[in-house]
């Protein structure tokens, strides 16, 4: 596998990130609380798809992982924690300025994920991670991200609409877990 620039790949996540705080500022007409639900949004897109896409690449070389495809490992992870963490940022902010009430049960999942992504790079850092530690963490974003999804689409996130951009977040789930398990069962044959 060729080796990923991952400085030219975190620069282009920290591009976008601020593209879409702009972006959203102008579409919410200047309006800050506004301009901070349009960028948890939008950035909660950017992490999804940057993490599918880490996921996948990450699953190609599943059997490298420790081995020469180590270094993009970590650097993937490091970058999609820290795009993660702006769009937490985001999501805060505009929970803050927004009112929106939280419930307390609904949270541990999500919190629960958001401290995976905070320990898992450190812990790939370790001499030899467990091997359960790569799946743990990735089918639980998953889980998480699909749990999401379909919340949105039932209509219980506030000011959240349910959109077609939904259902191709949960066709990308499915397909980028589907090519990982035929991977896997390839690996194993």
């Amino acid at each position: 596998m060729e080796k990923v620039n991952l400085k030219r790949l975190l620069n282009l996540g920290l591009i976008a990130e601020v593209l879409i705080a702009l972006f959203s500022f102008f579409q919410a007409n200047f309006i800050f609380s506004e301009t901070m639900r349009l960028s948890a949004r939008y950035s909660g897109r950017l992490s999804l798809f940057f993490f599918l896409a880490t996921f996948l690449l990450t699953s190609l070389n599943w059997s490298k992982r420790r081995i020469e495809f180590k270094q993009n490992f970590v650097g993937l992870i490091l970058i999609f924690s820290l795009l993660h963490f702006i769009h937490f940022l985001f999501l805060a902010t505009n929970i803050y300025l927004n009112e929106i009430e939280l419930i307390p049960f609904k949270l541990l999942g999500g919190g629960l994920g958001y401290l995976t992504l905070l320990i898992y790079p450190w812990l790939l850092k370790s001499k030899n991670p467990p091997a359960w530690l790569d799946y743990f963490y990735f089918y639980y974003l998953l889980l998480i991200m699909a749990i999401t999804i379909f919340s949105r689409l039932s209509g219980a996130f506030e000011g959240a609409e349910p959109s077609p951009l939904h259902y191709l977040g949960l066709i990308l789930i499915g397909f980028t877990f589907t090519i990982h398990l035929f991977n896997l069962k390839k690996q194993n044959a």
